[in-house]
């Protein structure tokens, strides 16, 4: 199921900042999420790297988070609530970045020393 998380989280993002970057140029956020979805999908491959994705993971979506309010307050500005049609789509990227890194804080980080200890006491 994390796996499945990873994948879905890292292809919302590289949508998301390709097409940022389309609409309001290539920034160093958008280079950094890009960095981060690869991370993701490499902790898949090499579990070495699991501990580091979730916290990426957790990053990401508080980084989203704050990105999408943001967002909704400078759309107020002028003190009427109005978002292009390019704001609504970068909106929505935030709002599934935010949702499906959110997943990743419930997940339990697994101590591999008490599953060894827990193996010996049977």
């Amino acid at each position: 199921m994390e796996s499945l998380f990873k994948i879905l989280l890292s292809v919302v993002t590289f949508i998301a900042c390709v097409y940022s970057s389309r609409v309001f140029g290539l920034g160093v956020w958008s280079i950094a999420f890009i960095a981060f979805s690869f991370v993701l999908v490499l902790s898949i491959f090499m579990p070495m790297l699991t501990q580091v994705a979730r916290l990426i993971a957790k990053f990401m979506s508080v980084m989203a988070t704050l990105a999408f309010v943001l967002l909704m307050l400078a759309a107020t500005v002028g003190g009427s609530f109005s978002m292009s049609e390019s704001n609504e789509f970068f909106a929505f990227g935030l709002v599934l970045i935010a949702l499906l890194g959110s997943g990743f804080f419930f997940i339990k980080d697994s101590d591999e020393n008490s599953t060894v200890q827990a193996r010996e006491k049977e």
